[in-house]
């Protein structure tokens, strides 16, 4: 049989999947529930999103030290870039569905993120090898949206509210939050230097650059084949996404309640 590795990681993965399972249970549980608000519609969504990232997130994670690497890898890298996402549709979760803001703040954060789905399909279907008329045709319609979505923003009272050049900014539609990250987290319930060292260490595997493979001989890593820094590596993971997951969690429960059937 395979040795197993530590004890502590188990401990930490046997967590994280007993809390995954309850905010599965959670979500199945509130299922089909008319959405009263914008707010619990988006809550619903993106605990949803949370609850699928997660799972792929657990059957990432070995339970043998020595197993099949094509079976059970030992790949903290694309651990860590599934527990960025995490954490990024976390905050979404806690800025669209929880946080308690005026309904005008909340109609504002809604359209800003309309403006940067549009824009950045504009962006993305420039790129595209297709008809060029079917894509001309396209393009045209999310330009329209864009559009109508800032005569929207302009319209709103909390957005007119924001400094001239604040609003300038946002009408490009190349921010699709009204605050930085590390203030939403902060927010959230994380304090913002927690949030920067964490960001910026899931950010250091998700794009090919030195950090994510110099140094790959100290301490074994990045090979597939468990190491230490691997087990600890991952077991950070667990621990974060099972932090974000129970944060979310009771933030869903309270978020719905009263309006079950």
């Amino acid at each position: 049989m395979p040795p197993l590795p530590s004890e502590q990681y188990l401990s930490t993965r046997a967590a994280f999947r007993d809390q995954l399972l309850a905010c599965i249970q959670t979500s199945q549980r509130l299922a089909g529930i008319r959405a009263p608000t914008g707010g619990h519609f988006y809550a619903s969504a993106l605990f949803t999103v949370l609850c699928s990232r997660a799972v792929s997130l657990l059957k990432l994670t070995p339970t043998v030290a020595d197993g099949d690497p094509l079976e059970e890898p030992w790949d903290y890298g694309s651990a860590f870039t599934l527990s960025r996402s995490l954490l990024e549709v976390r905050i979404a979760f806690f800025y669209l569905g929880i946080e308690c803001v005026t309904e005008d703040e909340w109609r504002c954060r809604w359209s800003l993120m309309c403006l940067h789905d549009c824009t950045g399909r504009i962006r993305l279907f420039e790129h595209m090898d297709d008809d060029p008329q079917e894509l001309e045709r396209q393009i045209a319609g999310f330009a329209e949206q864009a559009e109508e979505l800032r005569e929207r923003l302009r319209a709103n009272a909390f957005f007119t509210s924001l400094p001239e050049g604040r609003q300038r900014h946002l009408l490009r539609g190349t921010d699709s939050f009204l605050s930085p990250l590390e203030e939403l987290a902060a927010r959230s319930g994380s304090s913002v230097g927690e949030f920067k060292l964490i960001y910026r260490l899931l950010s250091s595997q998700v794009h090919a650059l030195p950090i994510s493979f110099f140094r790959m001989d100290e301490g074994n890593r990045g090979t597939g084949m468990h190491s230490n820094v691997e087990e600890g590596y991952i077991q950070l993971c667990l621990a974060l996404a099972t932090h974000l997951l129970s944060s979310s969690r009771t933030e869903m429960e309270a978020k719905f309640q009263g309006h079950e059937a």
